[in-house]
């Protein structure tokens, strides 16, 4: 008799594979112009946008790295927040 779903052998995966794409890009251009007006911007160009992505792809990408040379200075595997505060420069 056969069963009527298909039988798959083995344990079910329970991790997932993800798909690891840019983030920085789904920061939308209202986001990008209230933090402007928080600092005192009152007007933006178009070609603007792209270039503040840009500079904060840039900016995080600095923040984790250090993140995680602190991580490994420590020898430790697990980062905290504390690690992805700036440092004072």
């Amino acid at each position: 008799m056969r069963a009527p779903f298909p039988i798959r052998g083995g344990a079910k995966s329970r991790c997932t594979r993800r798909v690891w794409r840019d983030r920085v890009e789904d920061i939308s251009k209202p986001e990008i112009r209230r933090l402007a007006r928080s600092s005192g911007v009152k007007r933006t160009s178009n070609l603007m946008y792209a270039e503040i992505r840009g500079d904060l792809k840039a900016y995080l990408h600095t923040i984790a790295r250090e993140a995680i040379a602190y991580s490994d200075h420590r020898r430790r595997d697990t980062s905290s927040k504390w690690q992805f505060r700036p440092a004072p420069r």
